[in-house]
């Protein structure tokens, strides 16, 4: 909500924010000139599985996060780099997730940041490339000359790669770079920097890859019901029987003595809240079995019984996406199912196979 008012009246929650954090946030933005304003939130128990969903499809599988961890720990000592986009669809674990990751290693000890840095560029160029050659004398003509011809046309824009440009010119990468921005600066290339790469340096040897591996999984799981809680307070707030605004106040550690009068506790002069009740759906057996039988098709992309799971609750995740089975029948087949009694199911399945 990037918002900028200070007279905001009214804020409407139509969908349920994901934690209380967001909730304050969000209500914040209203009368901030001091005057009343009102804020309303529609609460139903129905809400919570699409909420919930975007957490658990955040949750790699144990297979996954142990694949990420081989690549990036299990190698000799040394400074290497990676692309956080390719780590993401190798092993199917969603980038913010992959960042989280990278970074818990690093906080670990085992692994250690450096500077992040761009491997392909693109450039226009805004006057004719033999004129740009002929703006210099002797080497650097003929550095720069050299330089334009790396580049890969491609329409009006041309592709270069510096390493390979630095390679072909027996030149420092670094002034390859310097190069096409001091151009950019000069008005003669419009520039475009993508395919970030961050560099890691591997500190010393794993010796016990399974404990680190086991550390991560808790991690991450944790995160998982730490999300869960969070999107279950802003349900609890609704239902609180007594102040609201006393209740989140105390959620930031702000007491409060008194009832603030106002919120919907207090104008109803007590009284907790009915909130619908979250429907018992069943889970319609034949969407396991396509499920399962999709998976028999697209082993990558649905590995195990968490990926068939996301893919029935309409999660993606990168394999799914790259394998287009968004658009296949048995995508989100299970919305309105929560997630954790989906994975159950299939798990049970899975094993019945076995």
């Amino acid at each position: 909500m990037g918002v900028d008012k200070s007279d905001i009246r009214f804020v409407y929650h139509y969908n349920l924010p994901k934690s209380l954090e967001n909730y304050a946030q969000e209500t914040g933005r209203a009368g901030r000139d001091g005057e009343a304003s009102t804020c309303e939130m529609l609460v139903c128990h129905a809400d919570l599985a699409a909420l919930e969903n975007f957490a658990y499809g955040d949750t790699p599988g144990d297979a996954a996060v142990r694949s990420l961890l081989d690549q990036m720990l299990n190698g000799e000592p040394g400074w290497f780099h990676v692309s956080e986009y390719e780590l993401s669809q190798d092993h199917d674990i969603r980038p913010l997730v992959v960042r989280t990751l990278l970074t818990y290693l690093e906080l670990d000890g085992l692994l250690e940041g450096g500077t992040p840095f761009y491997s392909q560029y693109r450039f226009r160029p805004l006057t004719p490339v033999a004129e740009i050659g002929r703006r210099f004398e002797g080497e650097r003509r003929q550095f720069v000359t050299a330089l334009l011809q790396q580049g890969r046309k491609a329409r009006s824009w041309y592709d270069m790669d510096p390493e390979a440009a630095a390679a072909a010119l027996g030149q420092s990468r670094a002034r390859i770079v310097t190069a096409l921005d001091w151009l950019s600066d000069q008005g003669l290339l419009e520039v475009r920097a993508s395919a970030l790469r961050r560099r890691y340096r591997r500190v010393s040897v794993v010796t016990d890859f399974d404990a680190v591996v086991e550390a991560q999984l808790q991690r991450v799981y944790a995160r998982e019901t730490s999300e869960i809680t969070r999107i279950g307070e802003v349900v609890a707030l609704a239902e609180h029987d007594g102040c609201q605004v006393t209740l989140l106040c105390k959620r930031f550690s702000d007491i409060r003595e008194e009832a603030c009068g106002h919120c919907s506790w207090c104008e109803r002069g007590g009284g907790a809240a009915v909130v619908p009740a979250r429907p018992g759906l069943a889970i319609d057996a034949t969407a396991i079995d396509a499920a399962l039988a999709l998976r028999s098709e697209k082993p990558q992309a649905l590995p195990d019984a968490r990926a068939v799971a996301r893919l029935l609750c309409g999660v993606t995740s990168p394999r799914i996406t790259r394998a287009r089975l968004r658009s296949n029948p048995a995508f989100g087949r299970l919305s309105e199912v929560p997630f954790a009694k989906v994975l159950a199911a299939v798990e049970a399945a899975i094993d019945a196979l076995l």
